[in-house]
């Protein structure tokens, strides 16, 4: 865990490297949103906010309709 380009052998190092991408994910969309509404940037919140939730949810939108298909 913590190096790029190396796979998790086991169970308990794939849990914990999703982990530490929630923990990577959450903290930049709550940094983001926090220091966008404090410098009082309403459109770049805005954006920020949409990018870092729609993006995800599109992309598994577009996964499970090709499959599909």
């Amino acid at each position: 865990m913590g190096v790029v380009g190396t796979e998790p052998t086991t169970r308990a190092e794939e849990t914990a490297a999703w982990q530490s991408a929630g923990k990577l994910y959450f903290g930049w969309l709550v940094v983001g949103a926090t220091s966008f509404a404090v410098l009082r940037m309403p459109k770049a919140l805005l954006a920020h906010v949409s990018t870092m939730l729609l993006s995800p949810i599109a992309l598994f939108v577009l996964l499970v309709s090709s499959g599909l298909g």
